[in-house]
């Protein structure tokens, strides 16, 4: 559901929050680690992502987001889960700072996303092990 100033996404699968919360990445890169900042690249699943703009410059948004959705003794809120807010602020279409804040949890990391997304080395994306609960709290600032 979209209308004016803001978005609301329910969905059984959503991909990467950037196709609702802007990334603010001027640049097409042919590498996975250029395209946008690794802090979205752990958010997907079934979910919500809900986006407002509250002035011309002034937005945010959140997002809830759950690869264990469809696993019944897990549910939505029982295994692995990525929750994201981001405030931006553009002042002009050339100028813009977005902030964001990610918290990720995964009881098994090797049966779903991993704490970088699938960016860097197998000891970055699983640091305590395959089989070891992991989580993270990451912060992001992107200026364009």
């Amino acid at each position: 559901m979209s209308g004016d100033r803001g978005t609301v996404v329910i969905a059984p699968v959503a991909n990467f929050p950037t196709r609702i919360f802007p990334a603010l990445n001027p640049v097409n890169s042919i590498s996975n680690f250029g395209s946008e900042s690794p802090i979205y690249a752990f958010a997907f699943g079934s979910g919500a992502v809900v986006y407002y703009q509250f002035t011309d410059k002034i937005a945010a948004g959140i997002s809830y987001l759950s690869s264990s959705g469809n696993t019944p003794n897990q549910g939505l809120f029982g295994g692995q889960y990525t929750a994201l807010t981001q405030v931006t602020y553009t002042p002009s279409n050339k100028i813009g700072v977005a902030f964001t804040y990610g918290r990720y949890y995964a009881q098994d990391p090797s049966a779903s996303i991993n704490v970088t997304g699938s960016k860097g080395s197998q000891f970055a994306e699983l640091p305590f092990g395959a089989n070891t609960p992991t989580s993270s709290n990451a912060l992001s600032m992107s200026l364009v």
